[in-house]
C-alpha cells in the first residue's frame, strides 16, 4: 500500500499545494501538522506550477525531509 496518493493539475500558472491528513493517519494535531509541513516544503523545493494535491494514507511522521521528497519526486514522475 502507499504511503500517500498524489492528484496534479497543470492549468495553473502558480503552484497551489494541498495536504490532506486525518484524524485516522495521525490522531495528534501536531503529528499531522508535521507531516503537512513535510509534504509543503517538499512540494516548495521540487518548484511544480499546478495544483498538487497530496492525500496522506500513513503515518509518516518519522521519516526525515530528504526521504519525504524522495518518496514524491518519484510519485510525481509516475503521475505526469
Amino acid at each position: 500500500m502507499d504511503k500517500f496518493s498524489v492528484i496534479f493539475k497543470k492549468n495553473l500558472p502558480f503552484s497551489k499545494i494541498k495536504v490532506v491528513v486525518s484524524k485516522k493517519v495521525a490522531p495528534k494535531a501536531v503529528d499531522r501538522n508535521r507531516i503537512r509541513r513535510l509534504f509543503m516544503e517538499a512540494a516548495r523545493k521540487i518548484q511544480l506550477t499546478g495544483e498538487l494535491v497530496i492525500i496522506v494514507k500513513e503515518n509518516i511522521k518519522d521519516l526525515k525531509m530528504h526521504q519525504v521528497e524522495k518518496l514524491l519526486i518519484e510519485k510525481i514522475r509516475k503521475v505526469k
